[in-house]
C-alpha cells in the first residue's frame, strides 16, 4: 500500500470494495428507503449544477445505509422534447441518435463519479417500454373523459413552433426561447382539472414541503371568488364580467377584457390600439337608468373572460340611496358567486416529432375521435392518426413509479421518502406531478394523492460569466484578463448558455471523485445556492491527504486497549445532528475538527476516558456518505472490517 495520497490509486482499489459492500446490501433484506432526485434531460453534457442534485442524492442514501436501511440512487433520462429535435436537425440526424449518443456519454460522467446507482432500475422516458405505459395512461385518462379535444387559444412560440403552458410563460415570453409568446387558436388535448382543481388547492396547505415550494403553488393556483353578471349592448350582445367585489361596478368606468378573446364575443373588430377603448356602448340597467362603461383590450390580462379596473368613483353620481337599498338592486344585477383559479386545463399535446404519439385515431371529415376503431363509425372512412404528441410535463409526472415496479400502474403502496430537486421546478413538474397523482387516487390507481413523503429544493450553483459590452456575449475568463475594460463579470446560474459551466469529469480528472463530491457538499448547505470557485477545492484535498497520511501507519493492534483523554461526545453528537438536518458544510467542517482532535490524542497518547479505537472507527464511517471511496480502502487497510464486517453493518447514529 502506498504511503502518499494518490486519488487515481485509492480510487480504483476503493471502487472494488465498494462494489462488494454495495452487492450485499442490494440482496439484504433490510427496509428499502427511496431517496430519488429528478431525472436530467439528455442535453449533451452534465454540468455541476446536475451533480450538485447527484451529490445530494448519494450523500443521503449512503448515510441511510449506514442506519440499516437500503437505499440506492435511482437514475432515469427525459428524453423527449424540443431541445432534441432541434438540435438533431440541424446536425441532421435522428432525435434518437443524439439522444442515445448524449445519454452515452453523461454516463461515462456520472460513473466517474462514483454514485450508488442502481442501474437495472435506469428508465428512459424514449424506450418503447415507457411510450407504451404513457399510451396507456392516456387512455385511461381519456375513457374515463379526463382529456377532451377542443380548438382553444393557446400560448404559441414562434420561435419553437410549438404550444406552452400558462406556467411554461414567464413575463409573457417562451421558458426555453425567451420569445414574445401570441395567442393562437388551435386543436388541443387537456386534462380537465375542474374535478379536481379544488381538491388540488386544498391539498396544498397541508403539504409538508418546503413553504417558499407551497407559497409558490398557492399564489399559481390562485383560487378567488368572483360576483358576475352581463352587459348589454344595443345589438343585444352580452358579455360576462367578473367582479373581485360586489360594489367595484359602481366605482369604475372602465372594463378590460382579454385579448386574445376578443372574436369570440364581437367576431371581427376595427383596428384598434393596445390598451386603447375599442367600444363604449355595454350597459347595465341600474336604478330605472342605463350606466355605460368603457371597453378596453389588454393581452396581459390573466382572468379568460372580462373583469373590472376601478378608476373612478361613480356611486355617489349615479345613486344616493342608503346603503341597504343599494345592497338590494345590486342583489337583483349579481347572477351568482363563482370560484376562479389561475390554473387552467393542463394543454398536454405538442407539435412535435420527438415526443410520445397520442394514441389517437381521429376522422379528417367529421371530426370524431377514437381510441382504438379503425374506421368512422358515422362515415365509414378510414381514421387517420393523430399527428401531435404528449407534452413531456407528462412523460416526467410518473416516472418514479417505474422504480418500484415495471408496471407503473401496480397497486403499490410504495411512496418516495425523499425527492429532491431544484427550486425552478416549484410550478412545474412539481405541480403537475400532483395532478396526475390526485387524477391516479381518482381513478383508484393509487391509494394515496402525494408520491413525496419529504421534499428537498436545492439551491442553485451560481458561477462568474464575462460579458463582452462590444461583442454582446459572453467569453471566457482569459479574455477577460487581456482587457478588462471592454467587461462585464454577472453571477449568474451556471448554465450552457451563460458560457459558464464546468464539466464534473475536469473536476474528477484533476482531483479525484471523493475530493470533488467532498468541495459540492462543502460549499453550503442543499437548500442555499453555491457560488463556484475551483481554487477552493485545494482544502478538501489536503483534507483528504492528511487522512491517508495518518491512517496508512495506523495499526490497529496497537490501541486495542489505548485509552484518550479527550471528551468527544459533543461534537460526535452534533454531526449525528447535522447529518439529520442535511447541513452538509457544517458537517464537513465538524469532521475537519473530530479529526484534528483525533490526530492530537494519538501524539499524546494519555490515558482517560472513551475508547480511542470507537472514536477512529466512527470518524471512518461519518466521513463515509462524503466520500465513500476512500473510507472504503481506510476500512480495509486499518484491519477495522476483520473486526467489525461490513462497513454498512456498522451504525455510527446510534
Amino acid at each position: 500500500m502506498i504511503n502518499t495520497y494518490n486519488f487515481n490509486f485509492i480510487e480504483k482499489y476503493g471502487y472494488v470494495l465498494l462494489n462488494k459492500y454495495e452487492t450485499k446490501l442490494k440482496y439484504s433484506s433490510r427496509t428499502e428507503f427511496f431517496c430519488v432526485a429528478m431525472i436530467p434531460y439528455p442535453s449533451g453534457k452534465l454540468h455541476i449544477g446536475h451533480f450538485r442534485n447527484y451529490c445530494i442524492n448519494d450523500f443521503i442514501c449512503r448515510y441511510k445505509n449506514l442506519k440499516n436501511k437500503k437505499s440506492f440512487v435511482h437514475f432515469g433520462w427525459d428524453s423527449f422534447g424540443l431541445p432534441a429535435e432541434k438540435a438533431a436537425l440541424s446536425k441532421n440526424i435522428s432525435p434518437a441518435i443524439w439522444v442515445k449518443k448524449n445519454i452515452k456519454y453523461m454516463k461515462t460522467q456520472i460513473k466517474k463519479m462514483v454514485f450508488l446507482i442502481l442501474w437495472e432500475k435506469e428508465i428512459n422516458t424514449c424506450s418503447k417500454d415507457y411510450i407504451f405505459y404513457n399510451k396507456k395512461i392516456f387512455n385511461i385518462f381519456f375513457k374515463n373523459n379526463l382529456i377532451y379535444r377542443k380548438k382553444s387559444w393557446v400560448n404559441w412560440d414562434p420561435i419553437d413552433k410549438t404550444v406552452l403552458a400558462n406556467e411554461q410563460v414567464i413575463n409573457g415570453r417562451g421558458w426555453r426561447s425567451n420569445c414574445k409568446i401570441v395567442k393562437k387558436k388551435i386543436y388541443m388535448y387537456f386534462i380537465n382539472l375542474k374535478k379536481i382543481i379544488n381538491s388540488l388547492y386544498k391539498k396544498t396547505f397541508y403539504l409538508k414541503w418546503p413553504q417558499a415550494i407551497i407559497n409558490s403553488q398557492i399564489k399559481w393556483i390562485n383560487k378567488q371568488k368572483y360576483y358576475f353578471f352581463y352587459l348589454f349592448n344595443k345589438k343585444k350582445t352580452k358579455i360576462r364580467v367578473f367582479l373581485k367585489n360586489r360594489f367595484d361596478f359602481l366605482n369604475t368606468n372602465k372594463i378590460i377584457y382579454p385579448l386574445y378573446i376578443k372574436k369570440d364575443i364581437f367576431g371581427v373588430l376595427q383596428a384598434y390600439s393596445k390598451n386603447k377603448i375599442i367600444n363604449n356602448k355595454f350597459f347595465i340597467y341600474f336604478n330605472n337608468r342605463k350606466i355605460f362603461y368603457k371597453l378596453h383590450i389588454d393581452d396581459k390580462a390573466l382572468i379568460n373572460e372580462a373583469f373590472f379596473s376601478a378608476t373612478s368613483s361613480k356611486i355617489n353620481k349615479i345613486f344616493k340611496h342608503n346603503k341597504l337599498n343599494i345592497i338590494k338592486y345590486i342583489n337583483n344585477i349579481i347572477i351568482k358567486t363563482k370560484y376562479l383559479f389561475n390554473l387552467r386545463n393542463w394543454s398536454i399535446s405538442r407539435q412535435r416529432v420527438w415526443g410520445t404519439p397520442i394514441p389517437i385515431l381521429k376522422c379528417q371529415k367529421c371530426g370524431i375521435i377514437f381510441n382504438n376503431k379503425q374506421k368512422c363509425l358515422l362515415c365509414k372512412k378510414k381514421c387517420k392518426k393523430e399527428t401531435d404528441t404528449l407534452d413531456t410535463f407528462f412523460d416526467s409526472s410518473w416516472y418514479f413509479l417505474k422504480y418500484f415496479y415495471k408496471n407503473p400502474l401496480h397497486k403499490t403502496k410504495k411512496k418516495i421518502n425523499i425527492y429532491i430537486g431544484g427550486v425552478e421546478h416549484s410550478v412545474l413538474h412539481l405541480l403537475y406531478v400532483r395532478i396526475f397523482f390526485l387524477i391516479l387516487n381518482k381513478l383508484k390507481i393509487l391509494s394515496y394523492i402525494n408520491p413525496f413523503k419529504k421534499l428537498i429544493i436545492h439551491g442553485m450553483v451560481l458561477k462568474h460569466s464575462f460579458f463582452n459590452k462590444k461583442k454582446l456575449i459572453y467569453e471566457n475568463e482569459k479574455n477577460y484578463l487581456k482587457n478588462k475594460k471592454n467587461y462585464i463579470i454577472k453571477l449568474e446560474k451556471m448554465s450552457k448558455s451563460k458560457k459558464n459551466v464546468i464539466n464534473p469529469l475536469t473536476l474528477i480528472n484533476k482531483f479525484g471523485s471523493d475530493a470533488s463530491k467532498m468541495y459540492i457538499l462543502f460549499l453550503n448547505e442543499p437548500k442555499k445556492d453555491i457560488v463556484w470557485k475551483d481554487i477552493k477545492i485545494s482544502g478538501c484535498v489536503r483534507f483528504l491527504k492528511k487522512v491517508w497520511e495518518f491512517f496508512i501507519n495506523f495499526n490497529i493492534k496497537k490501541i486495542e486497549n489505548f485509552k484518550c483523554k479527550y471528551k468527544l461526545k459533543y461534537i460526535q453528537k452534533n454531526i449525528i445532528k447535522l447529518y439529520k438536518i442535511k447541513k452538509t458544510n457544517l458537517l464537513i467542517s465538524n469532521l475537519m475538527v473530530l479529526f484534528k482532535n483525533i490526530k492530537t490524542i494519538s501524539n499524546k497518547k494519555t490515558v482517560f476516558n472513551n475508547n480511542f479505537l470507537n472514536i477512529v472507527k466512527k470518524f471512518i464511517l461519518f466521513l463515509h456518505p462524503v466520500c465513500p471511496i476512500i473510507t472504503s480502502v481506510l476500512w480495509h487497510i486499518t484491519g477495522i472490517n476483520k473486526q467489525f464486517g461490513n462497513i454498512y453493518n456498522n451504525n455510527p447514529f446510534k
